[in-house]
Formats: structure tokens, sequence, C-alpha cells
């Protein structure tokens, strides 16, 4: 598992709901895994602190296989879409 480096620039504040909002990107061998998270903090944290804990969220749903996710799945040398084990998504069909 490989969890893309969230820049501070993905990260955004959200002043109705006082909380710092990204859309995290894990990738494994079955394909990418893309979680929205958030959690309540003060503007005045730095955003390469924000950012450290959204994708320390993000990594804590994907080992608990909850909440929401968006999952492409990742091909095989021939091509072949792969099924992902971890969330139960079979491969969509191909198109001739």
């Amino acid at each position: 598992m490989q969890t893309t480096p969230l820049s501070p620039g993905a990260v955004r504040y959200n002043p109705q709901t006082n909380a710092f909002e990204a859309l995290v990107t894990i990738q494994t061998l079955t394909g990418t895994h893309r979680y929205p998270c958030s959690f309540e903090g003060s503007l005045k944290m730095p955003l390469t602190t924000a950012a450290h804990k959204l994708t320390q969220q993000a990594k804590r749903l994907h080992a608990a296989k909850a909440g929401l996710r968006a999952h492409t799945s990742a091909l095989d040398l021939t091509g072949t879409v792969q099924s992902c084990g971890q969330c139960g998504t079979a491969p969509a069909p191909r198109l001739a």
C-alpha cells in the first residue's frame, strides 16, 4: 500500500464546519482507492499537520474497509482488469 503524498495545496478549510478536508489517494496492487476525509481543527493549524492527519484518517478507513471511497481497478500485464479482493468489486466487462 502506498499513499500519494498530500500536498498542502490539496487541503481545504471549510469555515462552515471548522474542518480541514481533502481527497486522499491510496495505491494498492488491486488499484487506486480515494477517500474523502475531514476533521475539525483550528484555522491556525499548519497545512502540513492537517495533511498528515487527513492521510492517517484515510489509512485507517482503508484498513477497516469502511467509509465512502472510490476504487479504480488495476490492470495486470495482459491488460485484464483485476478484481479487488479487499473491497469486493468485480472487474468491469471489457469493451470490444
